[in-house]
């Protein structure tokens, strides 16, 4: 008797063990399962995204033809960056161009992040005697040479080139305005992105930008259904558009400088600035129509 209760006894045992085991092994098997299934679906989302934001590459590259086909009269440069994904592309020149009135750009950012910040107000009387608020409007919509000097009085020139600094525009040069195309565009990226001062600010910088006149260059090659937001500058050797494109949750920046070593023939602007602006068209929306 006492031999078959030990037996029956090593066999309980063994069933115990048994049942755990089988226990473990599905567990297992369940938590591989879940965490292919996460994996797998980690990747789909990967791949979807990667599709969304995808870019045509081919035709980013025939920005580069164009340029060559200017390459003897025009010093070009051009700096695209997806406002989806922070890729940033450029193609031609690399140098600091003077900005023109481009420069505007950095004038206005400087001064509403002193809004921002509590040291100014856009009500506030400035050289000149109107508000800031109608000589920023004045800078951005009607690009105002007047407007622009009286706001470089108000907020000083050390104070431009401090912030540019702070926002890592390294190529920025306040006194004589210049910067590189590469910079403008990674402004323009901090302001769509939000990342210069409260979106209040934003918004009223880029609905001045929306209705900004000069609208001969990248705007000519915008179709309906896409907005733009820019801003042009014009000296007698050269024309720079830098703006936002936006359609749908799609967006980049697209930044074109030009200039001659003479007088500037404007009758080339126009065919040059829509080759470049619908190459982006087409390599971020799909189509340039």
């Amino acid at each position: 008797m006492k031999n078959v209760a030990r037996l029956l006894g090593v066999c309980l045992i063994l069933v115990i063990i048994g049942l755990f085991a089988i226990k473990g092994w599905n567990s297992y098997f369940a938590t591989g399962s879940a965490a292919s299934s996460d994996s797998a679906s980690s990747n789909t989302e990967t791949e979807a995204q990667a599709t969304k934001y995808s870019v045509d590459s081919t035709a980013l590259d025939d920005i580069q033809e164009v340029i060559n086909k200017y390459s003897n009269t025009m010093d070009i440069s051009v700096a695209v960056t997806d406002l989806q994904t922070g890729k940033s592309y450029h193609y031609g020149d690399s140098a600091s161009f003077t900005a023109a009135s481009v420069g505007k750009l950095v004038t206005v950012a400087t001064f509403l992040h002193e809004v921002d910040n509590g040291s100014a107000t856009l009500d506030q009387v400035v050289v000149g005697g109107t508000t800031a608020k109608e000589e920023i409007r004045a800078m951005l919509v009607d690009s105002d040479n007047t407007a622009w000097h009286n706001m470089e009085m108000t907020v000083t020139l050390d104070a431009q080139q401090a912030y540019a600094q702070t926002i890592g525009l390294t190529s920025y040069n306040a006194t004589d305005n210049t910067i590189s195309s590469d910079d403008v565009a990674k402004l323009l990226t901090k302001l769509a992105e939000g990342k210069l001062f409260a979106d209040q600010y934003a918004q009223l910088m880029l609905g001045y930008m929306q209705q900004a006149n000069y609208r001969g260059y990248i705007v000519a090659a915008i179709p309906d259904g896409v907005t733009v937001y820019h801003k042009v500058g014009l000296l007698e050797d050269r024309v720079h558009d830098a703006a936002i494109i936006k359609k749908g949750d799609r967006s980049y920046a697209l930044v074109i400088f030009s200039k001659t070593g003479g007088a500037y023939d404007f009758s080339k602007a126009a065919p040059l600035f829509s080759s470049i602006t619908k190459d982006t068209l087409q390599a971020f929306f799909g189509s340039s129509n």
